[in-house]
């Protein structure tokens, strides 16, 4: 992209929050920032380092990383249109992560008077700057992985911490309530002075355990916008894990809503409502803010969209009339799930864990080790007992009875299958000596995709649910191991297929009007105006 006033102007106008600015001021700031070049590997700026500066990549891609340990974490990946180097918006502007270019980039920087003035001419924009100033700090803080690679994160956050606030001060009321109680007894003479001095101790052991609880359950609770989805993470410690996400293209609308406290405050519930289902985000915290950046997002994936297909319309043209085509700047990831699959595109089986194949077969095992061992006491200490036919036929159908029995189990449990393919999910249900159920549904209908794992055996043994709305029905991944990896496996086929599938009908569309224009000119080769008749006019007049 070259490099000029209206093309800094631009850039810094499709970038949040200078996008909701007057364009007056937007140009007023690209006039006072400067265009800084790095080479893919360069650090722009390292850890510990004092924050002079805000940046805004015009053109590549960097990469956000902290030092944890001995090694270097990815924090962020940061692409054309994206801001920077929040720690300018702290007090105490010292660098909290480092920054590298993860190809030749140019960026706008913009220092920190400039970017000050810029605020204090617009006071109404200093709530979204401590907006993203505040999900830089929760995402350079936390250590939980949400497999976000390739991913840009523009929110990161927990429900409002006056729920937190308000839980402490009803516990702390409770426990005092209770030693009161306790005193009042004591002084009745109800209770004996030990039990009296053994009480005190354990009601304020029993509240700042119940304190400590309900502050991880807090931070368990995780509300995350990305460049391609929502995700809603919540953990409840010891009883249940869930996460629901959805796609920014299945987002249809949203509502906020928020109470007289919610007002005060800043916080409120933000409903996304998809083709068939809403997704609730609860007592999220700077709702309005919350809401203009999910609204920022949306746009931006519409005009991404637009410019790729722009781009590719002009590169059929192009191929049409046998020039080059130009190759864009930035490839696509191909988005196959997480891991190890992340770039595969391979059917993927699952089955109930191994614990519910336990439960299934233990009673059969055990019969089935009981008649033998029954049989190994008779022949052994009973040998004239198993010379008779029918003790032995009886004994030996035990065994078969409960084997067989343990075999129809295991074929049972195995028959049951969850199937993920790039195309499609496959639900199959079927008992060995019955009927079959087999639903399948399309990857392009799911609407959204969240799992749960429940109880404190499911969060030991990493075994959950995991729930796919299809249009009007929903599917269910009973009980698999690893719930997470199934779930981020198939929100990349899923990706991937709307990716197919809108690649394919665009394609389709370019080329029908590449045949349309072909027909026009065509048809003006074949069919020139007559201006002859008009000329002679003119002249007779």
């Amino acid at each position: 992209m070259i490099v000029n006033r209206e093309n800094l102007i631009k850039s810094l106008g499709k970038t949040f929050p200078f996008n909701l600015a007057v364009r007056n001021q937007i140009a007023a700031l690209a006039d006072r920032t400067e265009v800084v070049f790095f080479k893919r590997g360069d650090v722009i700026y390292h850890e510990g380092a004092a924050a002079r500066s805000l940046y805004v990549v015009f053109e590549g891609q960097v990469e956000v990383i902290k030092e944890i340990g001995h090694s270097f974490k990815k924090k962020n990946i940061m692409k054309a249109g994206d801001l920077f180097g929040e720690d300018i918006l702290s007090e105490k502007n010292k660098r909290r992560t480092a920054a590298r270019a993860m190809e030749d980039s140019l960026l706008i920087r913009i220092a920190l008077p400039v970017l000050a003035r810029f605020i204090q001419q617009n006071p109404d924009l200093r709530k979204y700057f401590q907006f993203i100033s505040d999900t830089y700090a929760n995402l350079q803080s936390r250590q939980q992985n949400f497999d976000l690679d390739n991913e840009t994160v523009y929110f990161m956050g927990q429900p409002h911490k006056i729920f937190l606030v308000a839980r402490a001060c009803f516990l702390f009321i409770i426990a005092i309530l209770a030693i009161s109680t306790v005193q009042y007894l004591a002084s009745v003479r109800i209770l004996s002075s030990d039990i009296t001095m053994g009480a005190f101790p354990a009601i304020i052991g029993v509240y700042f355990i119940w304190l400590f609880w309900n502050i991880l359950e807090w931070v368990n609770h995780v509300f995350v916008f990305t460049n391609r989805r929502v995700i809603n993470f919540d953990r409840k410690l010891f009883l249940y894990e869930s996460r629901e996400e959805t796609p920014l293209d299945a987002v249809v609308s949203f509502t906020s809503q928020a109470n007289f406290l919610g007002r005060q405050y800043g916080f409120g519930d933000l409903a996304i409502n998809t083709f068939t289902g809403i997704m609730e985000l609860r007592n999220l915290p700077q709702i309005e803010s919350a809401q203009k950046m999910l609204e920022y997002l949306i746009e931006r994936a519409h005009e991404d969209h637009y410019i790729e297909e722009k781009q590719d319309f002009e590169n059929l043209l192009r191929g049409r009339r046998g020039l080059n085509i130009e190759q864009p700047v930035e490839e696509k990831p191909d988005m196959q799930g997480s891991g190890r699959d992340r770039f595969s595109r391979k059917t993927h089986i699952y089955h109930t864990h191994w614990l519910f194949l336990l439960r299934k077969t233990i009673l059969p095992f055990l019969v089935t080790a009981g008649s033998v061992l029954a049989f190994i006491f008779l022949s052994t200490y009973f040998p004239t007992a198993m010379q008779n036919a029918i003790v032995r036929g009886l004994v030996s159908i035990l065994i078969a009875a409960a084997a067989g029995w343990w075999i129809y189990q295991f074929i049972d449990w195995r028959n049951d299958r969850y199937i993920i393919t790039p195309e499609q999910i496959i639900d199959v249900y079927r008992h060995p000596l019955g009927m079959e159920d087999k639903r399948t549904a399309p990857l392009e209908s799911i609407q959204s995709i969240r799992y749960q794992r429940q109880g404190l055996l499911g969060i030991l043994f990493d075994y959950g649910t995991v729930y796919i709305k299809v249009g009007n029905e929903d599917f269910t991944f009973n009980n698999i191991h690893h719930p997470l990896k199934v779930q981020q496996t198939l929100f990349g086929y899923l990706e991937q297929a709307n990716l197919i599938e809108k690649q394919a009908n665009l394609v389709e569309q370019r080329r029908q009007m590449a045949e349309w224009m072909d027909t026009y000119q065509q048809f003006n080769k074949d069919h020139p105006e007559d201006t002859s008749g008009s000329n002679k006019l003119d002249k007779s007049e």
